[in-house]
């Protein structure tokens, strides 16, 4: 028992220890050179940060969170369209790919969180104080 329990456990050291990959939301206002979302690498066997890329111009992505079972990750910021404050969807990839924003119905949408499903996204707005939630349609990425 004792042999086929380390021998498990020694299989599962490299998948454990994979670089796992990261955004990263930047502040992109003031005297800074940021341009929105950067992907990296973060290798938990020695602590290291892989290159730091680029991923997608956005204004303001400084919250990001992680759809939990499709390859999307969902961001606040400022656009155009939206200059209060936004919500976005990109799909993850080697780069990320834009594919919808809407109105954060406040001034400074921030925290991000989705529910265990995917299907409910809640985010704070500091400059109202107030929680938002919005159900997210049934996507299949």
């Amino acid at each position: 028992m004792m042999k086929s329990t380390l021998l498990l456990l020694a299989a599962t050291l490299p998948v454990l220890a994979a670089p796992l990959p990261i955004a990263i939301g930047t502040n992109t206002g003031g005297s800074g050179n940021s341009e929105g979302i950067y992907l990296s690498t973060f290798d938990p066997a020695n602590g290291a940060f892989g290159e730091v890329k680029l991923g997608a111009k956005y204004t303001g992505p400084g919250f990001l969170t992680q759809h939990p079972t499709l390859p999307l990750l969902y961001s606040v910021g400022r656009s155009e369209a939206h200059p209060q404050g936004s919500l976005a969807v990109f799909k993850l990839g080697d780069t990320l790919g834009f594919l919808a924003e809407t109105s954060s119905q406040g001034a400074n949408p921030c925290h991000l969180a989705l529910d265990a499903s995917g299907k409910v996204l809640a985010y704070n707005d500091d400059q109202e104080d107030r929680a938002f939630g919005q159900t997210l349609p049934d996507k299949r990425a």
